[in-house]
């Protein structure tokens, strides 16, 4: 499947139970229906997207490098990204019933705004987690997040690795920590992270050195 093709009917290769394999190799496929599709995608290198609203998809997820996957929808399979994964906007959501695996030259991208600090997280993922690769998070119409807050972006059943890159686009507060729970990946703004014990004492013991020196050279 090549070019830019619209759908809103449902499209079937193969069955729930028994998917087929679908492969879009360039274009944009925008698929614009409250049906579902059934059958494993697969994305070709050649900046193939694809945008799904509000649609649910039996089988799994596949994106090459210069891929993306925007829209809020339910997949049933694994979603391996190797390309760029948009969910939604600032409110939507991404389900995976499988895996997620994330490489060293994917992206997973979020919109920040007002609404969705306290919204449910944006990419729930049934199985496990395998992060790598760039988390870039984008501020939608000019929102700047205040000390204090923080989005709660992903969860998962388990997990392993972390982001290697984080990007901030149009969001001016650089100061923000990206939080790896059992369940979830959290980013919290203007929290810097609290010291280690080993660092308190030496920072204690800097203190009582410049408090001897101060008291000599009184003497």
């Amino acid at each position: 499947m090549t070019g830019v093709q619209t759908c809103a009917l449902p499209i079937y290769v193969g069955s729930s139970a028994a998917p087929g394999n679908i492969e879009i190799d360039g274009g944009t496929f925008t698929y614009d229906s409250i049906q579902d599709i059934f059958g494993n995608l697969t994305f070709a290198d050649t900046a193939a997207g694809l945008v799904v609203n509000d649609s649910g998809i039996f089988g799994s997820v596949s994106l090459d490098t210069l891929s993306t996957l925007t829209g809020s929808h339910a997949i049933s399979g694994d979603l391996a990204n190797d390309g760029e994964v948009q969910p939604g906007d600032a409110s939507g959501n991404v389900t995976v019933g499988g895996n997620y695996t994330q490489s060293a030259q994917g992206t997973l991208t979020f919109e920040l705004g007002p609404g969705n600090s306290d919204v449910p997280n944006e990419l729930l993922i049934s199985g496990m987690a395998d992060f790598a690769g760039t988390l870039d998070l984008t501020s939608l119409d000019g929102f700047q997040p205040e000390a204090g807050d923080s989005f709660k972006l992903i969860g998962f059943a388990s997990s392993r690795g972390t982001f290697s890159q984080v990007n901030l686009n149009g969001i001016r507060d650089s100061d923000f920590t990206v939080l790896y729970d059992p369940h979830d990946v959290t980013i919290e703004f203007g929290q810097s992270p609290v010291p280690e014990a080993s660092s308190w004492v030496l920072m204690g013991g800097g203190l009582i050195a410049l408090g001897l020196s101060r008291r000599q050279r009184r003497s």
